[in-house]
């Protein structure tokens, strides 16, 4: 039998599993809120910016972005409300900054 992992099958759900990893890592090494606030508002911003340049792949990106924002909440799951809100509102204007073209991008 032939049990070979085909990676290019499953790149979405590990990157999602490594993803969540290290979003939980971040958060919990970072002992300040502060801290934390502005890696969740620069992750955002990336993601924002990520989405908005790979519109024709946006559900695996949707996928993956979302195993950091888990991984990063699971740190923090008493702050998970304002984090979520914070990521959603940063990541909708980065979004938005691209497609008006007030950020530079690949395109």
């Amino acid at each position: 039998m032939n049990k070979k992992a085909n990676l290019h099958v499953y790149w979405v759900e590990l990157s999602f599993a490594l993803l969540l990893a290290i979003g939980l890592i971040f958060s919990v090494s970072a002992q300040n809120m502060l801290v934390s606030y502005i890696l969740l508002i620069l992750f955002a911003f990336m993601a924002g910016v990520l989405l908005a340049e790979q519109k024709s792949k946006k559900t695996p990106l949707r996928i993956i972005i979302l195993g950091f924002l888990i991984g990063f909440m699971m740190g923090h799951y008493t702050h998970s409300i304002p984090f979520l809100i914070i990521f959603l509102v940063v990541s909708s204007l980065s979004y938005k900054a691209v497609d008006a073209g007030l950020i530079l991008s690949k395109k």
